[in-house]
């Protein structure tokens, strides 16, 4: 048996509490509840600063039997390959600009999942991520 969940948000930060109310509804151990989180705030927000995406569809299934947690993001965008280069670029790097580091949220990511797999298609990007289970 598999439990599925999914939500679609506006691609507006106010959302970030819609995708909470999500997230704490769906019937998974708090663990992987947390890992969820900050997975999608990373990646909603590099959607929110690099792409041109209205709306992000959120899916989160796990298997009864493995107990791996699915994530799926669906984003409607026409400028894949400036988000794809961030999420592969996975480098900590300053920007003087915004006075800050960037790209540790993508390496937690990375660290936080088995994989993460994009696909395009008919300008929709599809994000899986499958979560380690510790």
């Amino acid at each position: 048996m598999i439990r599925k969940n999914s939500v679609s948000i506006r691609a507006i930060p106010d959302s970030l509490y819609e995708l909470d109310e999500f997230l704490n509804s769906v019937d998974i151990d708090e663990n992987k509840r947390i890992k969820l989180k900050i997975i999608l705030v990373e990646i909603i927000e590099n959607l929110l600063h690099h792409s041109d995406a209205k709306y992000i569809t959120i899916s989160v299934k796990e298997c009864s039997i493995s107990k791996k947690v699915y994530l799926l993001t669906l984003t409607k965008t026409k400028n894949f390959e400036v988000i794809v280069q961030n999420l592969y670029k996975s480098k900590i790097y300053f920007s003087p600009s915004e006075n800050r580091y960037r790209g540790l949220g993508l390496i937690i990511c990375h660290n936080l999942t088995l994989s993460m797999t994009y696909k395009y298609t008919n300008d929709c990007l599809q994000i899986l991520f499958v979560l380690k289970n510790n």
